[in-house]
């Protein structure tokens, strides 16, 4: 399943800990840094958010050609 991973540029150290191992440790995992967000992104930079949400969604819906 793809996950996407997104945390502030200003993150605390141990948010930015957690998610570099999430994304060493699941699979299929992406990761995005939202430049001026911190602890609340979600509220600060939701325009910034839904664009990178629907970007991925986007993405992983998208037909894969078979390269056969």
């Amino acid at each position: 399943m793809p996950v996407l991973l997104v945390r502030g540029a200003l993150a605390n150290r141990q948010m930015v800990s957690i998610t570099d191992a999430l994304e060493g440790h699941v699979p299929n995992a992406r990761s995005a840094v939202v430049a001026g967000a911190s602890h609340f992104l979600i509220t600060t930079h939701a325009q910034q958010c839904a664009q990178l949400l629907g970007d991925f969604l986007a993405d992983v819906t998208r037909p894969q050609l078979s390269h056969s």
